[in-house]
């Protein structure tokens, strides 16, 4: 067993491939135990999750969420021919508004927070502001009710990778954050961006609204391998004492 176990890690060029191996494996099994049939895909960027998703067997519902109009054009590229995979050009957010957007040197970093750079200075050229734009933001639970969503919420995966923004995303859910299933999010441990959430806060926030960790993978690290973010699996408890009763 150990030689296998060995062998297998050698076969793994890095820990950032190895989390991310196992990340898809757990949302796998979230996909087939909870029936997931709607994918939220906040901060889409060009596809990638999407995409990883339909590599994954993921047949149902996917809508992707992008505001920035380059980034949104290769989104919609790469949706096309796919019927059940929605793109839709805005930002989500705790209001119905226009904001001005970061657009960052590495286009997976924009964001409507600006960049920090006394915290670490690892993605000082990725992560720095090469342009401004104007952009749609939207909160999602009157997008869910437009595009007549709500019924699909209990077997809804909502996954927001908005780079410091995910708080804001889901007090835009409102009532609706209560009956998503699942959640996929980043949790800052490091902040990279200000006015970012900070690990401790937001861990408790989801506690507070019944959601309970079911996996966390570091996304990329410091000098001394501490973590800078984590990739935040959730599950909603509330069904499980919902069933219980």
């Amino acid at each position: 067993m150990v030689i296998r176990i060995t062998r297998t890690l050698n076969k793994l060029t890095s820990p950032k491939l190895a989390n991310s191996i196992s990340k898809y494996m757990y949302i796998r099994k979230l996909i087939d135990e909870f029936e997931i049939s709607l994918i939220l895909d906040v901060d889409a960027n060009i596809g990638q999750f999407g995409t990883s998703m339909r590599e994954l067997g993921y047949t149902g519902t996917l809508v992707s969420f992008e505001p920035v109009a380059a980034q949104f054009a290769k989104l919609k590229a790469a949706a096309s021919g796919d019927p059940n995979w929605i793109t839709l050009n805005c930002a989500a957010g705790v209001a119905d508004e226009t904001k001005s957007i970061n657009v960052m040197s590495s286009s997976v970093f924009s964001s409507f927070n600006a960049p920090s750079k006394l915290q670490t200075s690892r993605f000082a050229e990725t992560n720095a502001v090469v342009a401004t734009e104007s952009v749609t933001v939207r909160r999602l639970d009157g997008l869910i009710d437009e595009l007549g969503l709500r019924g699909k919420l209990k077997n809804c995966l909502l996954k927001s990778n908005t780079q410091g923004f995910d708080k804001s995303v889901l007090e835009g859910m409102g009532s609706c954050l209560s009956e998503v299933r699942a959640l996929q999010l980043e949790i800052s441990v490091t902040p990279i961006y200000e006015n970012t959430v900070g690990m401790t806060d937001m861990l408790v926030y989801l506690q507070d609204r019944s959601f309970a960790p079911v996996a966390m993978f570091p996304i990329n690290w410091l000098a001394d391998w501490s973590a800078i973010e984590l990739e935040y699996l959730g599950v909603n408890r509330s069904y499980d004492r919902a069933q219980a009763q």
